[in-house]
Protein backbone atom coordinates (compact mmCIF):
# COMPACT_ATOMS: atom_id res chain seq x y z
CA UNK A 1 0.00 0.00 0.00
CA UNK A 2 0.59 3.86 -0.54
CA UNK A 3 0.30 6.03 2.27
CA UNK A 4 -0.07 10.17 1.79
CA UNK A 5 -0.88 13.37 3.10
CA UNK A 6 -3.68 13.87 0.56
CA UNK A 7 -4.02 17.81 1.34
CA UNK A 8 -7.08 19.54 0.62
CA UNK A 9 -9.11 18.95 -2.34
CA UNK A 10 -10.68 21.74 -2.93
CA UNK A 11 -8.35 23.97 -4.46
CA UNK A 12 -10.40 26.34 -6.79
CA UNK A 13 -9.96 23.00 -8.62
CA UNK A 14 -6.53 23.77 -9.87
CA UNK A 15 -3.87 21.85 -7.94
CA UNK A 16 -4.41 18.27 -9.26
CA UNK A 17 -3.90 15.36 -5.96
CA UNK A 18 -0.75 14.32 -6.78
CA UNK A 19 -0.52 11.87 -3.92
CA UNK A 20 1.60 8.89 -2.97
CA UNK A 21 3.64 6.23 -3.58
CA UNK A 22 3.37 4.22 -6.44
CA UNK A 23 1.85 0.86 -7.82
CA UNK A 24 4.10 -1.37 -5.95
CA UNK A 25 3.73 -4.13 -7.85
CA UNK A 26 0.61 -6.26 -7.41
CA UNK A 27 1.88 -5.80 -3.42
CA UNK A 28 1.60 -2.27 -1.81
CA UNK A 29 3.68 0.58 -1.14
CA UNK A 30 4.39 2.34 1.88
CA UNK A 31 4.08 6.16 3.63
CA UNK A 32 5.14 9.06 2.66
CA UNK A 33 4.13 13.15 1.81
CA UNK A 34 2.08 14.26 -0.74
CA UNK A 35 3.49 15.75 -3.78
CA UNK A 36 3.93 14.75 -7.38
CA UNK A 37 5.44 16.23 -10.77
CA UNK A 38 6.19 19.60 -8.86
CA UNK A 39 3.41 20.12 -8.02
CA UNK A 40 2.02 20.62 -4.46
CA UNK A 41 -0.92 18.68 -3.66
CA UNK A 42 -2.10 20.83 -0.22
CA UNK A 43 -0.67 21.38 3.00
CA UNK A 44 2.56 19.20 3.48
CA UNK A 45 2.60 19.73 7.34
CA UNK A 46 0.27 17.79 8.26
CA UNK A 47 2.80 14.21 8.28
CA UNK A 48 5.94 16.20 9.67
CA UNK A 49 5.00 15.98 13.37
CA UNK A 50 4.50 12.31 13.34
CA UNK A 51 7.37 9.80 12.95
CA UNK A 52 7.18 5.96 11.55
CA UNK A 53 8.84 4.19 15.25
CA UNK A 54 8.65 1.33 13.66
CA UNK A 55 7.61 -0.54 10.67
CA UNK A 56 6.77 -4.40 10.24
CA UNK A 57 5.55 -5.77 6.98
CA UNK A 58 4.31 -9.25 6.12
CA UNK A 59 4.00 -10.51 3.00
CA UNK A 60 2.50 -14.10 2.79
CA UNK A 61 3.06 -16.40 -0.57
CA UNK A 62 1.52 -19.42 0.77
CA UNK A 63 -1.67 -19.11 -0.63
CA UNK A 64 -0.26 -18.80 -4.42
CA UNK A 65 -0.07 -22.88 -4.02
CA UNK A 66 -3.64 -22.65 -4.88
CA UNK A 67 -4.88 -21.39 -7.98
CA UNK A 68 -6.43 -18.06 -8.02
CA UNK A 69 -5.93 -17.54 -4.77
CA UNK A 70 -3.80 -13.67 -3.93
CA UNK A 71 -1.23 -13.06 -1.61
CA UNK A 72 -1.45 -11.50 1.69
CA UNK A 73 0.03 -8.51 2.82
CA UNK A 74 0.20 -6.69 6.24
CA UNK A 75 1.94 -3.68 7.00
CA UNK A 76 1.58 -2.30 10.64
CA UNK A 77 3.30 1.11 11.42
CA UNK A 78 4.21 2.29 14.93
CA UNK A 79 3.33 6.03 14.82
CA UNK A 80 5.10 8.39 16.64
CA UNK A 81 2.75 12.27 17.29
CA UNK A 82 5.05 14.31 19.41
CA UNK A 83 2.71 17.33 18.96
CA UNK A 84 -1.14 17.80 19.17
CA UNK A 85 -3.76 15.63 18.03
CA UNK A 86 -3.67 15.46 14.16
CA UNK A 87 -6.28 14.96 11.06
CA UNK A 88 -4.77 13.28 8.64
CA UNK A 89 -6.45 12.74 5.01
CA UNK A 90 -4.39 9.60 3.47
CA UNK A 91 -4.71 7.94 0.51
CA UNK A 92 -3.05 4.76 -0.55
CA UNK A 93 -3.35 2.09 -3.66
CA UNK A 94 -2.36 -1.59 -4.21
CA UNK A 95 -1.23 -1.41 -7.86
CA UNK A 96 -3.63 -4.74 -8.41
CA UNK A 97 -6.92 -5.39 -8.28
CA UNK A 98 -6.68 -6.64 -4.76
CA UNK A 99 -9.34 -6.83 -1.95
CA UNK A 100 -10.01 -7.03 1.30
CA UNK A 101 -8.49 -3.77 2.83
CA UNK A 102 -8.80 -3.34 6.18
CA UNK A 103 -7.41 -0.46 8.07
CA UNK A 104 -6.97 -0.33 11.68
CA UNK A 105 -6.00 2.53 14.03
CA UNK A 106 -5.06 1.41 17.36
CA UNK A 107 -7.70 -1.98 16.71
CA UNK A 108 -10.17 0.16 15.44
CA UNK A 109 -11.45 0.29 12.10
CA UNK A 110 -11.14 3.27 9.46
CA UNK A 111 -13.61 3.98 6.73
CA UNK A 112 -12.06 3.85 3.26
CA UNK A 113 -13.41 5.74 0.63
CA UNK A 114 -12.47 5.26 -3.27
CA UNK A 115 -10.74 7.90 -5.15
CA UNK A 116 -10.73 7.30 -9.00
CA UNK A 117 -9.62 10.87 -10.19
CA UNK A 118 -6.45 10.83 -7.57
CA UNK A 119 -3.31 10.95 -9.92
CA UNK A 120 0.20 8.96 -8.95
CA UNK A 121 3.04 10.62 -9.03
CA UNK A 122 6.27 9.41 -11.52
CA UNK A 123 8.71 9.89 -8.46
CA UNK A 124 7.45 6.55 -6.66
CA UNK A 125 6.82 3.99 -9.43
CA UNK A 126 7.32 0.48 -8.67
CA UNK A 127 10.62 -0.55 -10.07
CA UNK A 128 11.20 -1.28 -13.58
CA UNK A 129 11.95 -5.53 -12.57
CA UNK A 130 12.79 -7.95 -9.90
CA UNK A 131 15.74 -9.93 -9.18
CA UNK A 132 15.87 -13.50 -11.33
CA UNK A 133 15.85 -16.61 -9.68
CA UNK A 134 19.09 -18.05 -11.40
CA UNK A 135 20.74 -14.09 -11.33
CA UNK A 136 20.07 -11.31 -13.25
CA UNK A 137 16.58 -9.27 -13.64
CA UNK A 138 13.10 -10.26 -14.82
CA UNK A 139 11.07 -7.35 -16.19
CA UNK A 140 8.32 -6.00 -13.59
CA UNK A 141 5.06 -3.72 -15.59
CA UNK A 142 2.24 -3.41 -14.46
CA UNK A 143 -0.61 -3.37 -17.29
CA UNK A 144 -2.90 -1.13 -15.33
CA UNK A 145 -2.68 0.87 -12.09
CA UNK A 146 -5.94 0.80 -10.70
CA UNK A 147 -6.64 4.41 -8.65
CA UNK A 148 -6.12 4.34 -4.43
CA UNK A 149 -8.04 4.46 -2.01
CA UNK A 150 -8.39 7.35 0.81
CA UNK A 151 -8.89 7.57 4.32
CA UNK A 152 -9.07 9.86 7.44
CA UNK A 153 -7.46 9.34 10.83
CA UNK A 154 -7.68 11.37 13.88
CA UNK A 155 -4.42 10.72 15.26
CA UNK A 156 -4.35 12.09 19.05
CA UNK A 157 -0.49 12.35 20.82
CA UNK A 158 1.49 9.98 21.21
CA UNK A 159 2.37 5.89 20.27
CA UNK A 160 -0.47 4.39 18.18
CA UNK A 161 -0.95 1.28 15.46
CA UNK A 162 -1.58 1.52 12.16
CA UNK A 163 -2.33 -1.43 10.63
CA UNK A 164 -3.07 -2.14 6.99
CA UNK A 165 -3.97 -5.39 5.16
CA UNK A 166 -5.17 -6.62 1.95
CA UNK A 167 -4.93 -9.58 -0.82
CA UNK A 168 -2.95 -8.68 -3.66
CA UNK A 169 -2.65 -10.40 -6.65
CA UNK A 170 0.94 -10.89 -8.14
CA UNK A 171 2.29 -10.38 -11.28
CA UNK A 172 2.84 -13.81 -13.34
CA UNK A 173 5.74 -13.80 -15.41
CA UNK A 174 5.40 -16.51 -18.28
CA UNK A 175 8.35 -17.69 -20.40
CA UNK A 176 8.02 -20.96 -20.67
CA UNK A 177 9.55 -22.91 -17.93
CA UNK A 178 7.65 -25.78 -16.05
CA UNK A 179 5.85 -23.77 -13.19
CA UNK A 180 4.79 -20.01 -13.55
CA UNK A 181 6.76 -17.38 -11.78
CA UNK A 182 5.45 -14.89 -9.90
CA UNK A 183 6.18 -11.31 -9.05
CA UNK A 184 5.71 -8.99 -6.18
CA UNK A 185 6.98 -5.58 -5.17
CA UNK A 186 6.43 -3.16 -2.75
CA UNK A 187 7.48 0.56 -2.86
CA UNK A 188 9.51 1.51 0.41
CA UNK A 189 10.48 5.10 -0.50
CA UNK A 190 7.21 7.04 0.33
CA UNK A 191 8.81 6.18 4.36
CA UNK A 192 11.45 8.57 3.88
CA UNK A 193 8.97 12.15 3.72
CA UNK A 194 7.32 11.40 7.27
CA UNK A 195 9.07 13.28 10.44
CA UNK A 196 11.24 10.47 11.12
CA UNK A 197 11.72 6.46 10.32
CA UNK A 198 12.47 4.29 12.96
CA UNK A 199 13.76 1.03 11.43
CA UNK A 200 11.57 -1.64 9.33
CA UNK A 201 11.28 -5.63 10.46
CA UNK A 202 10.14 -7.61 6.61
CA UNK A 203 9.04 -11.07 6.57
CA UNK A 204 8.17 -13.30 4.07
CA UNK A 205 6.29 -16.75 3.99
CA UNK A 206 6.78 -18.53 0.64
CA UNK A 207 5.20 -21.58 -0.11
CA UNK A 208 6.86 -25.26 1.56
CA UNK A 209 10.02 -25.91 -1.16
CA UNK A 210 9.56 -22.95 -3.64
CA UNK A 211 12.50 -21.05 -4.76
CA UNK A 212 12.59 -17.61 -3.89
CA UNK A 213 15.16 -14.19 -4.87
CA UNK A 214 14.30 -11.38 -2.56
CA UNK A 215 15.80 -7.33 -3.37
CA UNK A 216 17.04 -6.17 -0.76
CA UNK A 217 18.17 -9.59 -0.14
CA UNK A 218 16.77 -11.35 3.11
CA UNK A 219 17.99 -14.31 5.38
CA UNK A 220 16.19 -17.27 4.47
CA UNK A 221 15.33 -20.02 7.51
CA UNK A 222 13.51 -22.86 6.01
CA UNK A 223 10.59 -21.53 4.11
CA UNK A 224 10.82 -17.77 6.00
CA UNK A 225 12.40 -14.92 4.64
CA UNK A 226 13.40 -12.43 7.48
CA UNK A 227 15.55 -8.68 7.04
CA UNK A 228 15.84 -5.62 9.66
CA UNK A 229 16.92 -2.53 8.13
CA UNK A 230 17.88 0.70 10.75
CA UNK A 231 16.70 2.77 7.66
CA UNK A 232 14.94 2.40 4.49
CA UNK A 233 17.36 -0.21 2.75
CA UNK A 234 15.67 0.64 -1.04
CA UNK A 235 13.19 2.53 -2.85
CA UNK A 236 11.07 -0.76 -3.62
CA UNK A 237 11.22 -4.17 -2.33
CA UNK A 238 11.22 -7.05 -5.08
CA UNK A 239 10.41 -10.37 -4.72
CA UNK A 240 10.49 -13.66 -7.02
CA UNK A 241 8.97 -16.95 -6.60
CA UNK A 242 8.74 -20.07 -7.88
CA UNK A 243 7.33 -23.74 -7.56
CA UNK A 244 10.05 -25.92 -8.23
CA UNK A 245 9.92 -28.82 -11.14
CA UNK A 246 11.14 -31.33 -8.65
CA UNK A 247 13.21 -34.91 -9.35
CA UNK A 248 10.37 -36.36 -10.83
CA UNK A 249 9.59 -33.86 -13.48
CA UNK A 250 12.98 -34.12 -14.10
CA UNK A 251 13.21 -37.79 -14.45
CA UNK A 252 10.45 -38.09 -16.59
CA UNK A 253 11.55 -35.17 -18.81
CA UNK A 254 14.78 -37.38 -19.80
CA UNK A 255 13.19 -40.82 -19.88
CA UNK A 256 10.55 -39.82 -22.33
CA UNK A 257 12.94 -37.35 -24.37
CA UNK A 258 14.88 -40.71 -24.56
CA UNK A 259 12.34 -43.04 -25.38
CA UNK A 260 11.51 -40.54 -28.50
CA UNK A 261 15.25 -40.76 -29.73
CA UNK A 262 15.31 -44.40 -29.81
CA UNK A 263 11.71 -44.52 -31.68
CA UNK A 264 13.12 -42.26 -34.06
CA UNK A 265 16.87 -43.74 -34.49
CA UNK A 266 15.55 -47.53 -34.14
CA UNK A 267 12.48 -47.21 -36.24
CA UNK A 268 14.01 -47.55 -39.26
CA UNK A 269 15.83 -50.19 -38.40
CA UNK A 270 12.62 -52.13 -36.92
CA UNK A 271 11.20 -51.63 -40.16
CA UNK A 272 13.76 -52.97 -42.34
CA UNK A 273 13.94 -56.13 -40.41
CA UNK A 274 10.70 -56.46 -40.08
CA UNK A 275 10.22 -56.38 -43.72
CA UNK A 276 12.76 -58.74 -44.37
CA UNK A 277 11.28 -61.46 -41.94
CA UNK A 278 7.61 -60.66 -43.73
CA UNK A 279 8.61 -60.95 -47.57
CA UNK A 280 11.02 -64.07 -46.89
CA UNK A 281 7.71 -65.69 -45.93
CA UNK A 282 6.02 -64.80 -48.46
CA UNK A 283 8.20 -66.64 -51.13
CA UNK A 284 8.23 -65.67 -54.81
CA UNK A 285 5.19 -63.53 -54.16
CA UNK A 286 6.06 -60.06 -55.77
CA UNK A 287 6.99 -57.35 -52.77
CA UNK A 288 3.42 -55.50 -51.73
CA UNK A 289 3.16 -51.85 -51.71
CA UNK A 290 0.64 -51.52 -49.23
CA UNK A 291 2.15 -53.21 -46.96
CA UNK A 292 5.10 -50.98 -46.76
CA UNK A 293 2.77 -48.30 -46.38
CA UNK A 294 1.26 -49.76 -43.15
CA UNK A 295 4.98 -50.70 -42.06
CA UNK A 296 5.81 -46.86 -42.71
CA UNK A 297 2.20 -45.89 -40.73
CA UNK A 298 3.04 -48.06 -38.10
CA UNK A 299 6.45 -46.33 -36.86
CA UNK A 300 4.87 -43.07 -37.48
CA UNK A 301 2.07 -43.59 -34.84
CA UNK A 302 5.19 -45.30 -32.61
CA UNK A 303 6.71 -41.27 -33.50
CA UNK A 304 3.52 -39.34 -32.68
CA UNK A 305 2.22 -41.67 -29.70
CA UNK A 306 5.88 -41.31 -28.20
CA UNK A 307 6.51 -37.73 -28.61
CA UNK A 308 3.10 -36.52 -27.54
CA UNK A 309 4.35 -38.59 -24.06
CA UNK A 310 7.14 -36.66 -23.97
CA UNK A 311 5.42 -33.20 -24.14
CA UNK A 312 2.89 -34.09 -22.21
CA UNK A 313 3.71 -36.81 -19.54
CA UNK A 314 6.20 -34.90 -17.53
CA UNK A 315 3.49 -31.91 -17.11
CA UNK A 316 1.33 -34.14 -15.15
CA UNK A 317 3.96 -34.57 -12.57
CA UNK A 318 4.21 -30.94 -11.52
CA UNK A 319 1.31 -29.32 -8.91
CA UNK A 320 -1.96 -28.43 -11.45
CA UNK A 321 -1.98 -24.56 -10.34
CA UNK A 322 1.30 -24.06 -11.38
CA UNK A 323 2.16 -25.73 -14.46
CA UNK A 324 2.84 -22.75 -17.13
CA UNK A 325 0.31 -23.49 -20.22
CA UNK A 326 0.25 -20.17 -21.42
CA UNK A 327 1.25 -19.04 -24.84
CA UNK A 328 3.25 -21.73 -27.27
CA UNK A 329 4.99 -23.07 -24.69
CA UNK A 330 5.04 -26.33 -26.22
CA UNK A 331 4.18 -25.14 -29.80
CA UNK A 332 7.96 -26.19 -31.33
CA UNK A 333 8.23 -29.62 -29.64
CA UNK A 334 4.29 -30.36 -30.93
CA UNK A 335 5.20 -29.05 -34.79
CA UNK A 336 8.60 -30.75 -34.55
CA UNK A 337 6.78 -34.17 -33.39
CA UNK A 338 4.23 -33.61 -36.32
CA UNK A 339 6.88 -33.16 -39.05
CA UNK A 340 8.68 -36.23 -37.22
CA UNK A 341 5.82 -38.68 -37.89
CA UNK A 342 5.02 -37.28 -41.23
CA UNK A 343 8.94 -38.29 -42.07
CA UNK A 344 8.56 -41.61 -40.34
CA UNK A 345 5.56 -42.53 -42.40
CA UNK A 346 7.21 -41.75 -45.49
CA UNK A 347 10.94 -42.85 -45.13
CA UNK A 348 9.07 -46.01 -43.76
CA UNK A 349 6.50 -46.88 -46.21
CA UNK A 350 9.88 -46.15 -48.44
CA UNK A 351 12.48 -48.59 -46.72
CA UNK A 352 10.04 -51.15 -46.33
CA UNK A 353 9.58 -51.16 -50.18
CA UNK A 354 12.94 -51.38 -50.98
CA UNK A 355 13.57 -53.89 -48.37
CA UNK A 356 10.96 -55.88 -50.00
CA UNK A 357 12.38 -55.66 -53.66
CA UNK A 358 15.87 -56.70 -52.27
CA UNK A 359 14.32 -59.88 -50.56
CA UNK A 360 12.92 -60.84 -53.36
CA UNK A 361 15.93 -59.89 -56.25
CA UNK A 362 18.78 -61.70 -54.04
CA UNK A 363 18.12 -65.39 -54.10
CA UNK A 364 20.62 -65.50 -51.22
CA UNK A 365 17.78 -63.81 -48.75
CA UNK A 366 15.21 -66.47 -49.93
CA UNK A 367 14.49 -69.68 -48.35
CA UNK A 368 15.74 -72.31 -50.53
CA UNK A 369 13.22 -74.33 -52.47
CA UNK A 370 13.87 -78.11 -52.89
CA UNK A 371 12.49 -80.50 -55.29
CA UNK A 372 8.71 -81.18 -56.08
CA UNK A 373 8.23 -84.11 -53.61
CA UNK A 374 6.80 -87.74 -55.76
CA UNK A 375 5.02 -90.16 -54.33
CA UNK A 376 6.23 -92.67 -51.49
CA UNK A 377 7.87 -95.71 -53.07
CA UNK A 378 6.48 -98.38 -52.04
CA UNK A 379 7.61 -102.31 -51.18
CA UNK A 380 10.10 -104.32 -53.71
CA UNK A 381 8.02 -107.49 -55.24
CA UNK A 382 8.79 -110.61 -54.04
CA UNK A 383 11.44 -112.30 -56.83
Amino acid sequence: MRLVRAGSLRFVGLLALAIMAAAAGRAGANAGKPWGGGVRAGELGGIEGVAIAREELVIDLRPLVTEGELATVRATYHLDNRGDARRLDLVFATGSAAVGFRVLLDGRPVAITHMPDAVLPESWRPPGGTPGLGGGELGYQLDRVPPPEGFQLDVPPGRHELAISYGGDPMRYHRGEPTILYQLAYVLSPARTWAGFGGLDVTVHVPPGWRAAVEPALAREGDTLRGTFAAIPADALGITVQAPAGAAYSIAKVATNALLVLVLLGGGFVVVLWTRASERRRLLKPASVFAALVRGLVWGTAVAVVGALAIDAPDRLLPAAQVDHRGFKHLPAILGVMLATVAACVIGAIASYVAARRVHADPALMPELGPEPGPAPGPEPDR
